[in-house]
Formats: structure tokens, C-alpha cells, sequence
């Protein structure tokens, strides 16, 4: 198989040869994300000489798997988004005290947008770039970006359960807390790459829904000694974790509401900035999240055809990123 049989143009799509084309429609997600991870970072070599350079948060991100920041959005724009979310449910529903929902999203419009396009060079600011690159090991994009709101609820959705999202290793989370990250105001907490990767050694991994579990001690027996990140952050904190690598769950806030700002990152073969100028449009959620299983990132990233996303390897299962060797399943 030629592996180097791709061409990228300016706007950073990448075309396959019909071979490679179809050798990618005859295997799995994994596969798919695989060789597109692996064209990345051969882009990123060609064009920057090697690989990205080494930094202490950024190798504590390829370790654990999770990085905090501290702050990311300046505190006037966390308010500006907060406002704006409880004005639509102020206009929908009359009054806060009244929501009937534990989880909103907040739709774009042009205001909303322009926002955050003049935020996104300080929230990818030169520091939080070069530790995702040295992530990925090449560049990254923007796979989507939503507004959300989650208020107190004495029901436990899958979601704030232990889980691993059933995607590609190559899916990265960015969540800014737009009301800050507490025991009170609710988070997301995050088990480190070591302890998930015990965590599946012992079978939990991707647990069917019925089988998650918000107890560690159910995964671990004795889950003293186990590395749990729960941030505490300022409004304008963030929080980088590997959701499909990472064994995580969320946390709804106790009173109040939790606005959050969650982007979906992946690799890109060009710097995330050149890819934003071109499908800035096409990145804004105001429904569903987009994950990497529903794309082809082939191309002009089409809805995924042809490819199965059944079954996890054991590579990805221990919270690998590729393959030890050899070609993915």
C-alpha cells in the first residue's frame, strides 16, 4: 500500500489515490483517523522541518492525557455568552426558575459568532497552540464548537456517568467554563491515561449504557490511589482532556447553571487558523455535537460512508493513540 499516494491543497483537504480511497472504505473508524493522523503529521514535518517542540505542559498533556489552564476567555465575554443564553430562556420559558431541561444549546447568530471569532487567537493563544500540537504532533482544527448550559437535576444521564466517548483516539476536548469549574457549579472530572488504561485492563473500557457507573469503586475495589482531575477554576478556566482516551464523567452544578464552551479538536494538515479561515461556517453547533465517527476527513469532509465503527480495538481499548506496530484494524 503507498501511503504517501495523497495530495493537500490550500484549504486543507486531503484527496486520497482511488487505492487509498478505497483501502479506508474497507476498514474501520479507527483506520479512517488513523491514516488521516498519520498524513497530518507528515505535513506538519514538511513544513516546519520536524516534529513539534517538546514543552512540560505539553508533555503532561501526552501523559495524562488532561491539562487545566487557568484562564482563556477574558471575564467580559464569559458574561456577554451567559447573558445571551439566559436571555433566550428568560424568553422562552419566563423565568429560570421554571426549566423543565437539565441541558441547553445555544444557537449562533452573527453576534454570538463574530464574538468568537475575534476570541479564538486568545483562546488558541501561541502557549495552548504548541501544547496541542505537540499532542497530535501536528497541527490541529476546529471540528466544532457549541454553547451550552446545564442546570441542577436530580436524574444522571449516561453522560455524568464513568465513560470514554466511542470515538477515534483522535478526538480532543476543549472545555472553557464560562461560569467557572466548582463542587457547587459543577465540572467535568477526569481519570488520568494510567488509570484508564487500569481501568480497561479490568474490562471497563466502553461499558454498554446500562453498565456505567458514577462509583469507582465499582471499576477499581480500592480507588484510593487513583489520579482524578477535578478542576477549580475561575469563569474563563479551561480544560483540555482526550474524551475518548480518558475515563470521564460530568458533574451538573449543585445551584445556578454551568455555561460552558466546548470545542471538538482533531488533526489537521494545515495550522488551525488556515483551516478556520475557510470552514469557520461550517464549525458552529447549535444542536447535536459533531463527533470524528459521523465525518469522512477525506476531501471536503462529508457525512462517513462505508467505514464500520463497531468494534474497539485493544489498542484503542488501552487508551492507545495508534497501533504499538502494524497497520490498525
Amino acid at each position: 500500500m503507498d501511503f504517501s499516494a495523497y495530495s493537500i491543497d490550500q484549504i486543507g483537504a486531503v484527496n486520497l489515490s482511488e487505492e487509498l480511497n478505497a483501502w479506508v472504505g474497507a476498514g474501520t473508524t479507527w483506520r479512517r483517523f488513523w491514516l488521516y493522523h498519520r498524513i497530518c503529521r507528515e505535513a506538519y514535518q514538511r513544513r516546519e522541518g520536524g516534529p513539534p517542540a517538546g514543552s512540560p505542559a505539553g508533555r503532561e498533556l501526552v501523559e495524562k492525557g488532561v491539562l487545566p489552564f487557568e484562564r482563556v476567555v477574558p471575564l467580559e465575554d464569559c458574561a456577554m455568552f451567559s447573558q445571551a443564553f439566559s436571555n433566550m430562556l428568560e424568553g422562552k420559558y419566563g423565568s429560570l426558575g421554571d426549566i423543565d431541561k437539565t441541558v441547553f444549546t445555544l444557537a449562533w447568530n452573527q453576534l454570538r459568532a463574530g464574538s468568537l471569532r475575534r476570541l479564538l487567537p486568545q483562546i488558541f493563544s501561541s502557549e495552548r497552540k504548541a501544547v496541542i500540537e505537540q499532542y497530535f504532533g501536528s497541527y490541529f482544527q476546529i471540528l466544532g464548537v457549541s454553547l451550552n448550559r446545564y442546570f441542577p437535576s436530580p436524574e444522571r444521564d449516561v453522560s455524568f456517568l464513568w465513560h470514554r466517548d466511542y470515538e477515534p483516539p483522535q478526538q480532543l476536548h476543549f472545555m472553557v467554563y464560562l461560569t467557572g469549574a466548582s463542587d457547587a457549579g459543577g465540572r467535568t472530572e477526569v481519570l488520568d491515561l494510567e488509570s484508564t488504561r487500569r481501568a480497561a485492563e479490568s474490562g471497563y473500557s466502553y461499558p454498554a449504557l446500562e453498565n456505567r457507573t458514577s462509583d469507582l469503586e465499582d471499576i477499581f475495589g480500592n480507588a484510593e490511589r487513583i489520579d482524578v482531575v477535578r478542576p477549580e477554576l475561575e469563569p474563563g478556566g479551561g480544560m483540555l482532556f482526550a474524551a475518548p482516551r480518558n475515563l470521564h464523567r460530568g458533574v451538573l452544578p449543585v445551584e445556578g447553571w454551568r455555561d460552558t464552551l466546548l470545542f471538538l479538536l482533531m488533526p489537521s494538515p494545515i495550522p488551525w487558523d488556515e483551516r478556520a479561515a475557510s470552514n469557520f461556517p461550517t464549525i458552529l453547533r447549535g444542536g447535536a455535537h459533531i463527533n470524528c465517527s459521523l465525518v469522512n476527513p477525506f476531501g471536503r469532509f462529508s457525512p462517513a460512508a462505508g467505514a464500520s465503527h463497531e468494534n474497539v480495538p485493544d489498542w484503542a481499548r488501552l487508551s492507545q493513540m495508534e497501533p504499538a506496530e502494524g497497520l490498525p484494524d
